[in-house]
């Protein structure tokens, strides 16, 4: 059975009188902007649903976009299983930004989630692994339910530098099929990664990060030029059964924005290179800071979500920006921009590839394909993109807020 990825976003406003009126707060302190977005859609594996995302923020006119901001979203898809009414995805989150605390010099970010995902996608590790002609759930998927909290800060230390820290906290259940690839895996891990399947039963996984950051963005809503450059590493303690896994992660990533001729038009990119290193969970294998890497909405685009598993991850997307036009609606600005992009990128099982899990050549995976971008005011914007790859089944298509990168 191909799998399309369906989701279709639709712009919801509400005016902020209303918001305070709900709120029980005078109507002199009107200094936020709220957006919202609701989504419907979902996908032939995971079954179709509905949630949304919403915003309130403190637009600040001197150094925008805003000096404070709290997101909220969640999403709930629904299907029928051996003729049973199901939901196999559920998402709800809550994310807060303050860019400029003590003066201007610390920037600090919290984040709350709670995730059940049940179709998962496991083929085996390395760039080479087959997906089958026929999809059978039972054998293809695997479930994660994985409640998260987060915060990190940077530290600005002088001009462009700054220094970056964090700690986050996830609890993990797994729902492992008998007769599945990762069952298969588990009962005879492929050479070098038993330790990435050393328990299924409910654990938690500790990292404490820490890292520089260069960022000489004009904006980070949309920048139009500058660059914003992260090194990041990572430590996961192993601590008896409640922290089983313990490993490091090293990640670059390099960003760069230019307007060309005129800030309506950008040229953006993005180059990551991800590296495991230890005792790392399997489905950590498939991610780099918290999301997908080769697959999904902020990796290579098009690509499935968890398609590919490896401790080693090299991909980079290119993104031509182009704003279409402004317009006010109930006195509330918008832009509509467009995106055309390209994304490739490859996975390694290890720092020594292995000719069995990687194969031989270049191995690409890669997607293109367009989006747009809506701005409401001045400090949420949602992006709708649409992706075909080889690997795609048959496209990608995704809704969130905020930009890729």
């Amino acid at each position: 059975m191909s799998r399309c990825h369906v989701a279709v976003g639709v712009l919801a406003r509400a005016t902020l009188a209303g918001l305070i009126c709900l709120a029980g707060v005078p109507a002199a302190a009107k200094t936020t902007e709220f957006g919202a977005v609701p989504l419907v859609g979902g996908d032939s594996d995971n079954g179709f649903g509905f949630g949304g995302i919403a915003s309130v923020a403190a637009p600040d006119p001197q150094r925008p976009p805003y000096r404070w901001s709290l997101e909220a979203g969640g999403f709930i898809t629904f299907d029928t299983r051996d003729d049973r009414p199901a939901s196999p995805y559920q998402d709800l989150y809550l994310r807060w930004v303050a860019p400029r605390l003590g003066g201007g010099r610390l920037w600090a970010e919290a984040r709350g989630s709670w995730t059940r995902e049940n179709a998962l996608d496991y083929y085996g590790i390395g760039n080479a692994s087959v997906r089958p002609a026929d999809s059978d759930s039972d054998r293809d998927a695997y479930a994660r339910r994985h409640p998260e909290v987060y915060l990190r800060v940077r530290l600005r230390l002088w001009g462009p530098w700054a220094l970056a820290l964090g700690q986050t906290f996830a609890h993990n259940g797994l729902a492992i099929p008998s007769r599945s690839f990762v069952a298969r895996d588990l009962r005879a891990p492929p050479e070098g990664f038993a330790a990435a399947f050393r328990t299924v039963g409910d654990h938690g996984v500790a990292r404490s990060e820490g890292g520089v950051v260069f960022d000489t963005r004009d904006t980070e809503l949309s920048p139009t030029k500058g660059q914003f450059h992260v090194l990041r590493a990572r430590v996961s303690p192993r601590l008896g059964e409640a922290l089983p896994y313990g490993y490091q992660q090293l990640n670059l990533t390099l960003r760069g924005y230019r307007a060309l001729g005129a800030p309506t038009r950008v040229l953006a990119g993005r180059l990551v290179g991800d590296v495991l290193f230890g005792d790392a969970p399997f489905y950590e294998l498939t991610r780099f800071d918290d999301t997908n890497a080769v697959g999904g909405p902020k990796g290579v685009r098009g690509v499935p979500a968890q398609r590919f598993y490896g401790k080693v991850k090299l991909f980079s997307n290119l993104e031509l920006r182009a704003l279409l036009l402004r317009f006010r609606l109930a006195g509330k600005a918008f832009s509509l921009g467009s995106v055309t992009f390209f994304d490739v990128g490859r996975v390694w099982s290890d720092l020594s590839p292995s000719r069995a899990l990687d194969g031989t050549g270049l191995g690409l995976h890669y997607g293109l394909g367009a989006g747009l971008r809506l701005t409401q005011g001045s400090t949420f914007v949602v992006r709708a993109d649409l992706a075909w790859s080889p690997d795609a089944r048959p496209l990608g298509a995704y809704v969130s807020a905020g930009q890729v990168f």
